[in-house]
């Protein structure tokens, strides 16, 4: 009989299974971070000891998302000087990431942790300055976090200058700056410790549901939910709360509790649409919707099994799509000076949004976005409520964002909410509706097709056009995503490139959220090829031959090119061209710019990780 391995004890599954592995370099730092912690329940201190030396060396890679989970397992193995070291070794590695520093430094003023909370908020500090909150968009607080008045008191408290009031007003002080960068984990253990001597404030109570909510453990929250508590509350609660409340009370289930707070956020955020009482029902209508919604399971496939009318060719459409700072600007630009394109609304920016973005459609992009909805269910087989109620939040009614890529889809939502009213949230009530009215497992066909309905009425409802009327779409998906190019009709698509170093140069210059080393570009450039790659493999073949990749440098020197780029996207219709937007000299001068902008040192890490995509 054998024994099962997991059965063996962890000191000999050390020696028969975890040396081979590293001697052939089959380990990663995850399963080297579970030796360790099994290691260290043992009492083997000298092998865990080992275990997690090398699981920090195992980690020195700009791979954000595995240092967030070994920064759990470090904290949840209590072993805080090995997730204080991780974290460092992560911003060395890849720049200062706020919202992985605040879950540490959270987590470890929760455990008592004051000294070495201390060290890490002085880091983030150094980075940020006193006014870190201010980096990160979310909801306004009555009171905002103050990160130099949250390191005070942590200094106060690591120097033994420990009383209940102190404590308390760190927890909440502390708990909303983590919310503020959605360390959602660290904001729930910290809210969690001040709600035991005192009630929370209304939007602290909304703000401690909402990352239970998003850490998947609401129904074990022992305070009543958002909305009931606010009942009786003297002042008004801004709509950004009130619509974290919504999401809050739907995932609880409680529909009605739900559309209560999301028309109180709606009523307070539009009360100049004519049409709102109209808007209002659309979003009831979807919640109620959504309430009733159950978890769906895909099945793989290719053709629908429901009867349906062959669905129209569709409004031609051209999709400019870039990596970032990659040179797409100037496609679109050439592009718009041919006769009777349309364009999308232009929707405002704000400070934590770049410069030039404000025709950047986002209802495919972020959380909930109809091309991760598209890609969830095609690659995990799977929607739930939750990415539908996302949806809901960030792209119908665009309120209670929290971070950049939130608030960037949130801001664009609520404006084009602002701006078309019913005819925007009417597209999305008849997607969830139909959603509502798909069987138990239905075909992934189905799923795709009320997809291109959706964008399909989207592009009529934004843009106007009818008929023949092509439409161009800037930067609606990037080069990475091209993949979502599946859920539209009729469409052409210019993935454009540029040579990584003047990438690069560009994009630490002009990206207000730039935070990345050299070397962490080197990994999100030959990522972005590479999803890229990956992306056309998952098109069907007469998709793939509508995509085309356009080298930026030669797009703005070699006039015949250019020309050759536009009559194939515009399907060989070039009807008239004037020179208005698009002005080849001034894009030239953006050739080369790593030559002044980039340090010999930068250059060469650039060039040594990514030589084959040079071209200037």
């Amino acid at each position: 009989m054998t024994l099962p391995v997991t059965q063996l004890d962890p000191r000999t599954r050390f020696f028969l299974l975890l040396v081979p592995r590293l001697l052939t370099g089959r380990v990663t730092p995850i399963r080297l971070a579970g030796y360790a912690e099994e290691l260290d329940a043992k009492g083997s201190r000298g092998l865990a000891a080992w275990c997690w030396k090398r699981t920090l060396g195992a980690a020195a890679q700009p791979d954000e998302g595995m240092h967030r989970v070994l920064l759990d397992r470090c904290l949840a193995a209590g072993r805080f000087d090995i997730a204080e070291r991780l974290v460092l070794e992560s911003f060395r590695q890849s720049g200062v990431l706020p919202d992985l520093g605040l879950e540490l430094v959270g987590k470890l003023a929760a455990c008592g942790r004051f000294d070495a909370a201390e060290r890490a908020l002085a880091v983030l500090l150094d980075e940020g300055g006193e006014h870190l909150a201010q980096l990160s968009p979310a909801p306004a607080w009555p009171v905002p976090p103050h990160a130099a008045d949250t390191a005070s008191k942590l200094r106060a408290l690591a120097r033994g200058k420990a009383s209940p009031t102190l404590r308390r007003a760190l927890d909440i002080e502390l708990a909303r700056l983590c919310f503020s960068f959605a360390a959602f984990g660290a904001s729930a253990a910290l809210f969690q410790q001040a709600s035991n001597g005192s009630p929370l404030e209304d939007e602290d109570r909304i703000a401690y549901l909402y990352a239970l909510k998003r850490l998947d453990r609401l129904e074990h929250a022992e305070l009543p939910l958002a909305e009931r508590a606010c009942e009786g509350s003297p002042k008004a609660i801004d709509p950004d709360w009130r619509m974290l409340e919504a999401a809050v009370a739907a995932a609880a289930g409680d529909a009605s509790a739900a559309a209560r707070a999301a028309e109180d956020a709606l009523r307070g955020s539009l009360a100049s649409r004519a049409d709102l009482e109209a808007v209002i029902a659309d979003c009831r209508a979807m919640l109620t919707s959504i309430a009733a919604l159950r978890d769906l399971t895909f099945r793989g496939e290719k053709a629908s099994t429901a009867p349906r009318e062959t669905a129209p060719r569709g409004l031609p459409k051209i999709f400019v799509c870039g990596y970032g700072w990659s040179g797409s600007g100037a496609v679109y630009d050439a592009l718009l000076d041919c006769a009777d394109l349309r364009e999308l609304p232009s929707v405002k920016t704000d400070r934590y949004i770049n410069d030039d973005t404000e025709r950047e459609m986002m209802f495919l992009q972020g959380a909930g976005g109809l091309g991760k909805l598209w890609r969830k269910a095609r690659d995990e087989g799977r929607l739930t409520k939750r990415d539908v109620l996302e949806l809901f939040r960030c792209h119908i009614v665009g309120l209670g964002a929290i971070g950049h890529s939130e608030h960037k889809c949130a801001n664009a939502g609520h404006q084009l909410l602002a701006m078309f009213g019913t005819a925007y949230s009417g597209v999305f009530r008849r997607m969830i509706e139909a959603l509502l009215h798909l069987p138990a497992e239905p075909p992934l066909e189905d799923f795709r097709l009320i997809l291109t309905d959706t964008t399909e009425a989207l592009s009529a409802a934004l843009t106007g056009a009818r008929d023949e009327q092509r439409i161009v779409f800037n930067n609606a998906i990037f080069g990475p995503e091209i993949d979502m190019l599946a859920i539209f009709r009729n469409a052409r698509a210019a993935v454009v490139v540029r040579d990584p170093l003047d990438q690069y140069a560009d994009r630490r210059a002009h990206d207000i959220k730039h935070w990345m080393t050299p070397e962490r570009f080197v990994r999100f450039y030959r990522d972005g090829r590479s999803a890229f790659a990956r992306g056309l493999a998952k098109l069907e073949a007469e998709q793939v031959a509508r995509v085309r990749e356009v080298e930026f440098e030669r797009f703005v020197r070699d006039a015949r090119y250019r020309e050759d780029v536009l009559a194939w996207l515009l399907d060989g219709r070039i009807e008239r061209y004037e020179s208005r937007r698009f002005d080849p000299e001034r894009s030239a001068a953006n050739i080369g710019i790593h030559a002044e902008r980039l340090t010999d040192a930068e250059r060469d890490a650039i060039t040594k990780g990514l030589a084959r995509w040079r071209r200037s």
